[in-house]
C-alpha cells in the first residue's frame, strides 16, 4: 500500500496465532462463557465487522482442554484457506473469544485495534496465498507483509475517518439485509400459495449438469473463466476473472447459456452449496472452473430464475449443504447423489413465470442497493488511502 509513513512487518506490530479444531461433541450450545467463531459466523448480518454473534460457546476449560488460545478483544480475525480467504473478509473481536483453525487472528501491539483492521482490509492475501488447489496463507507469509507505522494523531484521523464512513455502511447494508429478507419471502408465499398441491421431483430430473473445467487457469487467455469466488449471496460477479486458451471447440463444450445455474459442489463448510443464475455478459463466451457444476434447468419443467431462487431459499440450501461431506478445510457435494436425493418442489409453469418476473423485480433492487453498498466501500477506501498517502491531512 502507498504511505508517507515508514513501514514495518505485520510481525512486529502484531502477534499472530492460530485457532485449533473444534470437535463436533462441543459444537451446538448458543451461550457460554467464551464464544467459539467459526468461518461461517463472519457471514452473520450482525458480524458486518464487529464478531459480536456466535453460532458456538464453549466454557474456560473447553478452551484449556482443547489448546485453543483466548483471544482478547480487539484481535482482528480473518479466513486463512479455501474461497473463505479469497473473499479478504477481516472482523474485529469484541469479547475475549476462541476460533477454529480456519482462521487467523493478529494481535495488535504497536496498532489501535481499528486501524490494524483497516489495514489488512487493504490486503488482498490472495496474492502471497500458496496457488494450490485449496489456496492458503501461513503465519510466516503474513507476518511479512508490510505495514506503515502512524502517530497516533494520525491513527485518530485513520479511525475516526473510517467510523464517518461505517455509519451510511451499516444503514444501507441494514436495508440490503432487509431486502434479501423480503426476496426470502416471496419465495416462502410462493411455495406456501398453493397450499402443498405441487409435484416433487428429484433434481435430476430438471437440470443436466455437467462439471467445470479442470486446466489451470492464468489472467491472460482468450476466454474468461467463473470461479467459486464469484458467487455470493445468489448473485454473480463477471469482475477479475480468470482466463484460460483452449480450442474453440473445448470451450463450445463448456459454454455457459443464459439461464444456466453454476453451482458450488466444493468450497468451505459456510459456502458450499451456493449458487447463482447466468444472465450473460460483455463476452460471447464464459466458461466455469472445476469447483462449480453446471445446471441446465429442463424449461419444459422450471423457469431458471424461480430454480435458482428456491436453491437459494435457506431451507433448501440447508437441505443442500446436508448432503456434504467434510474434508480438510473443505466440503464436498457429490453430483450424483445430489442429483438422485435432493428433492424440489414443482409448481404449475404458468405460476413459476410469474413468480420469475416478481423474483427478478427484487433481484434488481438488490443490486442496485448492493452497488451503493460496493459504492460506499470503495470511497471509504479512497480516503484511507489518501488518509496514508499524505494527500489528506
Amino acid at each position: 500500500m502507498r504511505t508517507k509513513w515508514p513501514t514495518v512487518t505485520l510481525g512486529e506490530v502484531a502477534r499472530l496465532t492460530g485457532g485449533v479444531g473444534f470437535p463436533e461433541r462441543l459444537q451446538g450450545r448458543r451461550s457460554g462463557e467464551i464464544p467459539f467463531f467459526k468461518v461461517s459466523d463472519m457471514n452473520a448480518e450482525q458480524n458486518a465487522r464487529d464478531m459480536v454473534v456466535a453460532a458456538n460457546y464453549v466454557s474456560i476449560a473447553d478452551a484449556r482442554s482443547l489448546g485453543a488460545p483466548i483471544l482478547p478483544a480487539g484481535t482482528v480475525v480473518f479466513p486463512k484457506v479455501g474461497a473463505a480467504l479469497l473473499s479478504n473478509r477481516r472482523r474485529l473481536l469484541t469479547v475475549p473469544s476462541c476460533v477454529d483453525n480456519n482462521i487467523m487472528a493478529a494481535i495488535p501491539s504497536r496498532l489501535a485495534p481499528e486501524v490494524l483492521l483497516l489495514l489488512l482490509e487493504r490486503v488482498d492475501l490472495s496474492r502471497i496465498a500458496q496457488t494450490s488447489a485449496l489456496p492458503s496463507v501461513t503465519q510466516g507469509m503474513v507476518s511479512r507483509i508490510r505495514v506503515p507505522v502512524l502517530s497516533d494523531t494520525a491513527q485518530a484521523a485513520l479511525a475516526g475517518a473510517a467510523r464517518h464512513f461505517d455509519g451510511s455502511i451499516g444503514v444501507v447494508a441494514d436495508l440490503l439485509a432487509a431486502k434479501r429478507r423480503l426476496k426470502r419471502a416471496l419465495m416462502q408465499r410462493l411455495l406456501t400459495s398453493t397450499h402443498g398441491h405441487y409435484d416433487v421431483a428429484p433434481l435430476g430430473d430438471l437440470v443436466d449438469m455437467q462439471y467445470g473445467l479442470s486446466e489451470p487457469t492464468t489472467v491472460r487467455g482468450k476466454f474468461p473463466v467463473i470461479g467459486m469466488g464469484s458467487v455470493s449471496d445468489g448473485a454473480l460477479s463477471l469482475e477479475n476473472l480468470a482466463r484460460i486458451t483452449i480450442s474453440d471447440e473445448q470451450a463450445l463444450q463448456l459454454k455457459l447459456q443464459s439461464g444456466d445455474i453454476l453451482f458450488n459442489r466444493t468450497n468451505s463448510e459456510a459456502l458450499v452449496g451456493k449458487s447463482a443464475l447466468f444472465g450473460g455478459g460483455p463476452e460471447e463466451t464464459y466458461l466455469y472452473a472445476s469447483y462449480m457444476l453446471r445446471f441446465r434447468p429442463r424449461q419444459d419443467r422450471v423457469v431458471p430464475g424461480v430454480l435458482a431462487a428456491l436453491m437459494e431459499h435457506p431451507p433448501v440450501l440447508a437441505q443442500i449443504r446436508s448432503f456434504a461431506t467434510k474434508g480438510v478445510s473443505q466440503c464436498n457435494i457429490n453430483p450424483s447423489r445430489l442429483a438422485k436425493h435432493l428433492a424440489l418442489p414443482v409448481l404449475p409453469l404458468e405460476l413459476q413465470v410469474s413468480a420469475a418476473r416478481a423474483i427478478e423485480i427484487c433481484q434488481r433492487d438488490e443490486a442496485a442497493t448492493s452497488n451503493l453498498l460496493s459504492a460506499l466501500h470503495l470511497q471509504k477506501r479512497g480516503v484511507i488511502q489518501k488518509l496514508l498517502s499524505g494527500e489528506i491531512q
